[in-house]
């Protein structure tokens, strides 16, 4: 079972895209009802339940012409096999973007991620399913696409951790890591196919694990690594 990064790019932009633009067409005395709205439309397709604060904070004047958005206690927990499961948890959500992209419609150019105190964790059970793989099968019919039109992009510059903890549990090879207390950056452009991923992590707490033996536990590391990313393979 793969993890196909682009796909996610994607639809993750797709999404943040349709929540930015409403949110900035509507009155904010409908805000409630359109936050409701958008939770129910993601919802429709997810094997989880994505819930979030619907207090959203925008703001044009700190950082004009860039627009903030703040997200609270943002949570995806799982169904079936993974039910009452959170795989994510984000007390503090913030994105900063290009005003005039997201008008344009054609590129969503989200300039910064930020997660506060992040909690994920990613699980595989024996079998192999993956509590991440929460993406309903698409069975719409495929539809022509039109060539003559700009294509929709979302050109990610940087991703920013703070105080996060990341844990990862696969049991069908007996592989498990922790990070607590992780900071991390990352910068590229995800619109590209192919881009140098620029990382920075560190954390006081690294352990990894196998066969049921902790190879490393507690340790503090710090990690600076650059990554070819190649979005089509």
């Amino acid at each position: 079972m793969g993890f196909n990064i682009k796909k996610t790019v994607k639809i993750t932009g797709a999404v943040l895209g349709l929540f930015l633009i409403m949110l900035m067409a509507a009155p904010f005395l409908f805000k409630g009802k359109i936050v409701n709205a958008i939770k129910k439309a993601a919802n429709s397709q997810l094997n989880a339940t994505l819930d979030f604060d619907k207090d959203i904070s925008l703001s044009l004047i700190r950082s004009f012409p860039k627009l903030s958005v703040g997200i609270n206690k943002l949570s995806i927990v799982g169904k079936d096999s993974f039910y009452g499961d959170t795989l994510v948890y984000l007390p503090e959500l913030r994105l900063s973007m290009d005003l005039m992209s997201a008008i344009r419609g054609e590129e969503i150019n989200i300039r910064t991620v930020k997660l506060t105190r992040p909690r994920i964790n990613i699980e595989t059970l024996p079998s192999g399913r993956a509590n991440w793989d929460i993406m309903k099968p698409d069975t719409a019919k495929p539809k022509v696409t039109d060539t003559t039109g700009g294509a929709f992009k979302m050109a990610l510059k940087s991703l920013i951790i703070e105080k996060g903890h990341i844990t990862y549990n696969d049991r069908s090879m007996g592989f498990t890591t922790e990070f607590v207390d992780v900071n991390h950056e990352s910068s590229g452009d995800f619109s590209q196919d192919n881009f140098t991923l620029k990382t920075h992590t560190e954390t006081p707490s690294f352990t990894l694990g196998y066969g049921s033996v902790n190879w490393l536990y507690r340790i503090k590391t710090n990690i600076d690594a650059d990554l070819g990313m190649d979005m089509k393979a």
